[in-house]
């Protein structure tokens, strides 16, 4: 079964879940879904399927959704040749230990072997905001960065210490570009408060909302509609304990964007796909023509996402792209003392 079934399977049997708001609540969580084919990508006129794509997709599955069936459709082999493809990265947390500079530099191999064309990251790239670590990202995504497919936007991790959140990301915290068949809005969802290590929850104020509403907007027809941002629009389930208590505890670290559900309202029949990262375990959620994906710690995970489209539409689900060493002497660094 895949993704897209998997969707349709669980929508299907929580009809008499309660809502909140306008959202039914979270219908399933899946710890190990079921399994996901193989990501066929169209090269030079041509079909190459990647052998190093995940079986089963890490993490979890979330469906909050409005009513109505998500836009996936699969196309004629002969309309593949436009087809545009690319990665979602998030929360690698580099300078936390060798095990994610290891992952980072396999993630970046495995991403040039499938030639995606785009690569998004969702913030936290560093651990601590170093400038080192800021260094250690660039030096690991080296060749994407030269060849001009990496988009960033930059989390609460990224404010601490050096701040390197202006060289994630310079400029005004709404900014709209068009590569190819992609219109990608990158949005900074981080403030000054992120610069205390405890106060990690993200900023959207209603000049950001109407920012972001007004850029896509001038999508032009046929192109695929994203949005890029760190922190959570919408709520999703504790990632530990330690989350788990300081939600009781009414503290907003783990909270989503206090103006998410609003933003969500806001971008139906704006947007197709938002791409965003903080909690450390993946998510997907389906609300009406909207969907939202969260990365996870892509490090952690040693996997990522990767989607396709044509003209403006998903051509399947997302497929995950796995890094994970498949002997011992494969990743020494994995098992290094941190």
């Amino acid at each position: 079964m895949n993704t897209a079934a998997c969707a349709s399977s669980v929508s299907r049997s929580e009809t008499g879940a309660s809502t909140t708001s306008r959202y039914t609540s979270v219908a399933r969580v899946m710890r190990r879904p079921p399994s996901c084919p193989e990501l066929s990508l169209a090269l030079d006129g041509g079909q190459r399927t990647s052998p190093k794509l995940l079986c089963k997709a890490p993490g979890r599955r979330i469906c909050l959704r409005y009513a109505g069936p998500p836009r996936i459709r699969h196309l004629p082999a002969g309309r593949c040749r436009m087809l545009q493809t690319f990665a979602h990265l998030s929360d690698l947390h580099l300078g936390a230990g060798p095990a994610a500079a290891h992952a980072a530099r396999r993630l970046c191999s495995a991403l040039l072997a499938v030639r995606v064309q785009r690569v998004m990251v969702t913030g936290d790239v560093t651990h601590r905001g170093l400038r080192s670590e800021l260094d250690l990202f660039r030096s690991a995504f080296a060749p994407l960065f030269d060849q001009g497919r990496m988009l960033v936007v930059p989390g609460n991790h990224d404010r601490l210490g050096d701040d390197v959140a202006e060289s994630l990301m310079s400029g005004t915290r709404v900014q709209a570009e068009e590569h190819g068949g992609l219109f990608v809005v990158r949005f900074d969802s981080t403030g000054p408060h992120n610069r205390r290590l405890f106060d990690s929850h993200g900023q959207m104020e209603e000049d950001d909302m109407d920012a972001i509403c007004s850029a896509l907007d001038r999508a032009p027809s046929g192109a695929l509609r994203l949005l890029l941002l760190h922190h959570h629009l919408l709520p999703l389930p504790d990632d530990h304990l330690f989350e788990r208590v300081i939600t009781q505890l009414g503290w907003p670290n783990a909270a989503e964007l206090s103006r998410g559900r609003e933003m969500v309202d806001r971008l139906q029949s704006r947007c197709d796909l938002v791409l965003h990262g903080h909690r450390h375990q993946p998510a997907e959620i389906e609300a009406g023509s909207l969907r939202v994906f969260n990365g996870g710690c892509s490090t952690g995970l040693q996997a990522c996402r990767v989607f396709a489209a044509v003209h403006g539409e998903l051509v399947h689900a997302p497929r995950w792209l796995d890094v994970r060493p498949r002997s011992f002497a494969d990743a020494p660094a994995l098992f290094a003392v941190q």
